[in-house]
């Protein structure tokens, strides 16, 4: 079934309730966060077939520009989870006071942090309840564990209750990827109740002239780059980063003085003075098209995995070659243009990667796998569930 097979659904009325409502405890407009970009691809198209409402927090304004102080993307999370907290119960008074006839038809949780809220108002209301996890609790937590990430024993606490709830009481538990899948049916999810629907971007399009742009910025003349961008509201991302920074990029002066690394991501503007010969952070950056078409091969070096990595997607969907921990990978569909390997050999892999593009160069209008581009861009996956969703709730 491809993207545009289903309809736009006639727009409710002013005032009415009848629709999906989808919680999330990010802000949705996020323009550079992975979960939010996410929510709108999902959104987006699932809208086409059924009247959706989006419960989430505002963004903040502004990015951090004092390089002598970095973001603690815990707190970010937590200030994040309260307003959402209690903008979902707003919503939810708000909608109690509808007439019958105008409220919401049924609940979405996007990402696990506001199950309890979504199962209660559900319960309450005798609502269709359905849950798109972003990953696997056990999962996770077992990796940031044997990482050594601060909070993992209250990230556990936290998350396991709130998954178990969500699986029990989801009529649909929609997953981005097989491995997922895999995860939660393993731990008792019966296989009828759950739906694949991967994470959707739009096909980008190249602009020469913005290409030669970013080329000339990045002083590329003769010159590879070796791209990294993520969210630093992100503890991995941030670790990411530390470990190309620390690791990574004075192996490769080195061994191949010609490569560059180059780091875009929301909250990374503290980092913007940690720079070398070969490494430079960009901080925040709104054309990362541009960017990536500018570059020749993207990196996730994340130590702990979940879900599917959008970073891995967006390089692939812009024709780089990419190189990944297991970890970051884990959620991604085998592909020739990704490469796996351990945080040990990363350097080496890099160094390998640039030789053979620079022996056998890639034809940058040969674009990404077929098979990988309608996977990640066309729609038909969340057209059904639409159709399924509009069904359910008698819309």
């Amino acid at each position: 079934m491809g993207s545009d097979s289903v309809r736009n659904p006639p727009p409710p009325g002013p005032g009415t309730g009848r629709r999906l409502a989808v919680l999330y405890h990010r802000p949705f407009a996020a323009a550079y966060h992975g979960g939010s970009i996410h929510l709108r691809g999902f959104v987006e198209r699932l809208s086409r077939a059924v009247p959706v409402v989006v419960v989430a927090p505002q963004e903040r304004v502004g990015n951090r520009t004092d390089d002598s102080e970095t973001a603690d993307p815990l707190m970010t999370g937590f200030r994040y989870l309260v307003a959402s907290s209690l903008g979902a119960v707003r919503f939810m008074l708000r909608d109690f006071l509808r007439r019958p006839a105008d409220r919401c038809r049924g609940i979405v949780c996007f990402d696990i942090y506001l199950v309890g809220i979504g199962v209660f108002w559900s319960r309450l209301r005798g609502l269709p309840f359905v849950y798109y996890p972003q990953d696997s609790t056990t999962e996770v937590t077992r990796r940031w564990k044997e990482a050594g990430y601060r909070g993992g024993v209250l990230f556990r606490l936290t998350r396991a209750p709130l998954e178990r709830i969500g699986l029990a009481n989801a009529r649909i538990v929609v997953v981005p990827s097989g491995a997922m899948q895999a995860a939660f049916e393993a731990e008792g999810v019966p296989p009828s109740r759950i739906r694949i629907c991967t994470v959707k971007r739009s096909p980008p399009v190249r602009d020469p002239a913005t290409i030669a742009g970013w080329r000339h910025r990045l002083e590329l003349n003769g010159r590879r780059a070796v791209v990294f961008i993520g969210s630093f509201q992100y503890s991995p991302n941030v670790r990411a980063f530390e470990f190309l920074r620390d690791a990574v990029a004075p192996e490769l002066l080195r061994t191949d003085p010609e490569l560059s690394v180059v780091v875009a991501g929301l909250d990374s503007e503290p980092y913007i003075s940690h720079r070398a010969a070969n490494l430079r952070v960009l901080g925040t950056v709104a054309d990362l098209d541009g960017l990536l078409f500018a570059c020749s091969i993207g990196v996730a070096p994340m130590d702990v995995g979940g879900g599917t990595s959008g970073k891995i997607v967006d390089y692939v969907l812009h024709g780089l070659r990419v190189l990944a921990t297991p970890e970051a990978a884990a959620g991604i569909e085998p592909t020739a243009q990704v490469e796996v390997a351990p945080r040990g050999d990363f350097a080496t892999r890099l160094v390998e990667m640039a030789r053979a593009l620079r022996d056998h160069p890639v034809d940058p209008d040969d674009g990404c796998d077929a098979e990988f581009l309608r996977r990640y861009t066309e729609s038909g996956d969340i057209d059904a569930l639409g159709i399924e969703l509009r069904r359910m709730v008698g819309l």
